[in-house]
């Protein structure tokens, strides 16, 4: 599987791997590769030949189904607003965020409907007229 390169990469990992294990010293390195200096320096001190994560770490933001049945069962109790919510049960579920309090009511009313979809069973319509009263 090839790797996937960023636009501004100028190494490959196999060009990062002769560069760790080259002997010549990192200016000659440079000018062969057509690198910066500090770039080969940085590849030789690397453990790893691939690149680093670069961006934002990513929380979790997934609460598992109980910490869902609490949140609903709350909300369906006090009536409260999301942001008073939020601040009650923020030292009962930690990773608990805002969006997340935000998208859990939703996903029950979609479990629910779906559920009473399947779960039901359609009668015929009864037309009721004002003679048959």
């Amino acid at each position: 599987m090839a790797s996937v390169l960023h636009g501004s990469a100028r190494t490959t990992p196999r060009i990062r791997a002769e560069l760790k294990a080259a002997q010549a010293p990192a200016r000659l390195l440079a000018s062969q590769y057509g690198l910066n200096v500090k770039t080969v320096l940085k590849w030789r001190n690397r453990a790893e030949t691939t690149d680093a994560r670069m961006g934002p770490e990513s929380k979790s933001t997934i609460l598992t189904p109980a910490e869902e049945a609490i949140i609903v069962e709350f909300r369906r109790r006090t009536l409260l607003p999301l942001d008073d919510v939020l601040g009650c049960l923020k030292d009962t579920i930690p990773n608990l965020s805002r969006s997340a309090l935000h998208r859990v009511p939703k996903a029950w009313r979609q479990w629910q409907s779906s559920r009473r979809t399947i779960c039901t069973i359609r009668l015929p319509a009864l037309r009721w007229t004002l003679d048959s009263m």
